[in-house]
């Protein structure tokens, strides 16, 4: 089943309410069937600060939705667990979750390395996973683990293709390029052989792989050797904490003008521009979600949320990144309700009705997912960001080349 524009849905839902009110017939309304979606967060740790408003977006997602009666028969409710960026805790969280009564139908999660960790529990549990992470382990079946965002791998893979047609404009050499990123697996997820290939299919020389700590406090060293190796443009994951500090040692060295730097979508654009200002100019987000800037246009509904629940003090990106994914899950219970009844739905159900998502935006905020029987990553394209002027702007969507390993 095609994924259908909320507003035709909302104004389907209405209709339908409005007709029961005026042909009001002496039937006493069925009892809703209660569904629970959980979310896997980490409100401490290193990930914190650059994950502050996406609890929030999920279950106001949950709460606005369920009173919109999205899904009819159903009421939906929200959990959630602090996995305190520890693998550790995070099980724990997600042993706490299902034994929920009733136990999470679907869990939103927020970490690359923590939903690898876990990867086979959601399997032995029989609970799907919408992760924010994209690793291309997610993509081995059997996976219960749902990615939205566009795998790791090629979300670089569009960053090259786009700085090489845009960016670049010296002729007579080979671009350079390294990596510079976060030392976890998020930060390490696009080093792979096929992206190698595909930089050096493109004539790019790579000149090196640089890792920042968690959370560092000087990474000059690296630095300096990408300045030595006379690197032009580079690629990476992480949060914008760590972003920031990056950028305060390359103003220092005189490298933000001559470095061009891509990063992959945690490094939240509206906190970076917070933290670093104008060092951000050379700086570009590859992203699964448009930028605060644009919310109003492109995702109405989840500004409306974000007005109605007061949540003025986290980014609209942020908190629209929390309700984006948090809606992928109840898109899931929305097609399970449709295929099998309210009072059939589990995580069975839901992971069935998961692969039937095609081209769904989330409210407009996302570049359109699609999953299928044998397809876990939702984006085959991203939305690239950049700063002028101290402000955070959309270029618009672009293609991303598919450099995913392929498993048997």
């Amino acid at each position: 089943m095609e994924t259908k524009n909320f507003h035709r849905k909302l104004c389907l839902i209405f209709g339908m309410t409005f007709l029961a009110t005026v042909f009001a017939f002496p039937v006493q309304a069925a009892e809703k069937r209660k569904v629970v979606i959980g979310y896997l967060g980490h409100m401490t740790g290193a990930y914190a600060a650059g994950q502050a408003g996406v609890m929030e977006g999920h279950l106001d997602c949950i709460k606005f939705l369920n009173a919109k009666n999205y899904i009819p028969g159903v009421e939906l409710e929200g959990i959630w667990v602090d996995g305190g960026t520890d693998v550790a805790k995070s099980m724990a969280g997600f042993k706490k979750m299902m034994a929920n009564k009733p136990e999470p139908v679907a869990i939103h999660a927020e970490s690359t390395g923590i939903g690898l960790a876990l990867k086979k529990w959601y399997i032995k549990e029989s609970v799907p996973s919408i992760e924010a992470g994209s690793d291309d382990e997610f993509g081995r079946l059997p996976s219960w683990t749902f990615s939205p965002p566009c795998p790791y791998p090629n979300m670089c893979g569009a960053w090259i293709d786009y700085y090489l047609k845009h960016i670049w404009k010296e002729k007579g050499r080979k671009p350079r390029f390294a990596w510079l990123t976060w030392d976890n697996p998020f930060g390490r997820s696009s080093i792979t052989d096929k992206v190698k290939k595909h930089l050096e299919s493109k004539g790019v020389e790579i000149v090196g792989e640089e890792f920042i700590p968690g959370v560092p406090t000087d990474v000059t060293p690296q630095l300096l050797r990408l300045k030595e190796k006379g690197a032009d443009f580079t690629f990476g994951g992480m949060y914008a904490e760590p972003l920031s500090v990056v950028l305060k040692d390359a103003d220092k060295l005189g490298m933000v003008d001559s470095l061009v730097i891509g990063m992959a979508y945690a490094a939240t654009p509206e906190n970076l521009l917070k933290y670093s200002g104008d060092k951000t100019r050379n700086v570009y987000a590859i992203v699964p979600a448009y930028p605060s800037s644009v919310l109003v246009e492109k995702s109405p509904l989840i500004m409306a949320s974000h007005k109605e629940n007061k949540r003025e003090n986290f980014f609209p990106s942020i908190y629209a990144h929390g309700f984006a994914l948090a809606s992928v899950a109840v898109e899931g219970v929305r097609i399970a309700a449709s295929e099998v009844g309210p009072a059939k739905i589990d995580g069975m159900a839901v992971y069935n009705a998961l692969q039937k998502i095609k081209h769904f935006d989330a409210f407009g905020s996302f570049a359109p997912i699609t999953f299928g029987s044998k397809k876990r990553f939702g984006q085959d394209e991203v939305i690239l960001t950049a700063y002028r002027d101290n402000k955070v702007v959309s270029l618009g969507v672009i293609p991303a080349p598919d450099l995913t390993v392929k498993f048997e």
